[in-house]
């Protein structure tokens, strides 16, 4: 199997509201700024293929860089953020349950989706994703919680402070043999 590389995209600044649910929030005005600066990084990136979560805030951080290079924009559904019953959101004591997920992968709470399950979906979808883009440059844009459950799956040493800490944007460079993941660890998430 030809090497495939995956660049995997945290989205841009988004704009949490109350009045819509989290698969509705969408990029914030300095996220809209965010995602037309993301086009020249991602220009320099050689890309094939994006695929995006469906959710707005994701697909508008890579939608830019599509309409300018003419390239179709993928929605996957497994690339979703990670399915928290909406009243464990902010402002609820959010950190509280993220930590006591972080200390037990199979832990969920009303309804939740456990760090577990999200991270099985999340190295499933991008398995998948480069099965189906064999030796190609793929960017995959997301949500931090499934990054950084796909990143631990990669890397153990992946913490609650890294997903605590993960800005919008931020991006992983990761190489995929067709039987394990590399990752690019001199790679640096372009500034915008």
């Amino acid at each position: 199997m030809l090497e495939t590389i995956v660049y995997i995209v945290r989205h841009a600044t988004s704009l949490p509201r109350q009045d819509v649910t989290n698969d509705e929030w969408e990029l914030s005005s300095y996220g809209r700024q965010q995602a037309d600066a993301l086009v020249e990084a991602f220009e320099s990136l050689n890309i094939d293929v994006v695929v995006s979560s469906p959710y707005p805030r994701a697909v508008d951080t890579v939608f830019p860089f599509t309409q300018k290079k003419d390239i179709l924009l993928q929605s996957e559904d497994g690339l979703r953020d990670q399915n928290m019953e909406e009243e464990t959101l902010p402002p609820a004591d959010f950190q509280s349950l993220t930590r006591a997920m972080w200390n037990d992968f199979e832990h969920s709470k009303d309804g939740s989706e456990s760090n577990g399950v999200c991270q099985r979906r999340m190295v499933k979808v991008i398995k998948d994703i480069c099965h189906d883009n064999e030796g190609k440059t793929v960017l995959v844009c997301s949500h931090a919680g499934p990054i950084d459950m796909f990143m631990k799956a990669l890397d153990p040493s992946f913490t609650y402070d890294d997903w605590a800490n993960m800005a919008m944007p931020h991006m992983y460079k990761i190489f995929y043999n067709g039987e394990n993941f590399r990752v690019d660890a001199g790679f640096v998430t372009p500034i915008v």
